[in-house]
């Protein structure tokens, strides 16, 4: 099923920059040190044909990656609607995010793999 009108459109939020963790949740060190990812801000954008893109721009030297991909609908409840966004660079870079939107403010948690969620607001 591909998604309503009103979900369709951009989704924007700032993750805060974090320590990277190791598939145990523990700090990944390298060399002593913890490995700081920096703060990072999301553009979603979801489209009518069931097909995503995602922008990333680093807010610590403005760097952007560019993702293309799909949404799939894992679950459409009264009050939420998730979605999986499975995306991809092109390249080697391959994540997937679950956002899941609030139907009633259109806000929403975007969830990836060992990061911290962070909220994203229609826009």
């Amino acid at each position: 099923p591909l998604l309503q009108p009103e979900y369709i459109g951009k989704y924007h939020g700032i993750q805060p920059s974090y320590y990277m963790k190791n598939q145990y949740g523990d700090d990944m060190l390298i060399n002593g040190q913890k490995v700081s990812v920096p703060s990072i801000d999301f553009k979603f954008l979801l489209k009518e044909d069931g097909a995503a893109s995602l922008q990333q721009t680093n807010l610590e030297d403005n760097s952007r990656f560019y993702y293309d991909g799909t949404i799939k609908i894992i679950k459409d409840a009264t009050d939420i609607l998730k979605i999986e966004c499975s995306l991809s660079d092109g390249k080697s870079s391959n994540p997937t995010y679950t956002l899941a939107i609030n139907k009633s403010d259109k806000t929403a948690i975007c969830i990836g793999n060992n990061e911290p969620e962070f909220k994203l607001e229609k826009k």
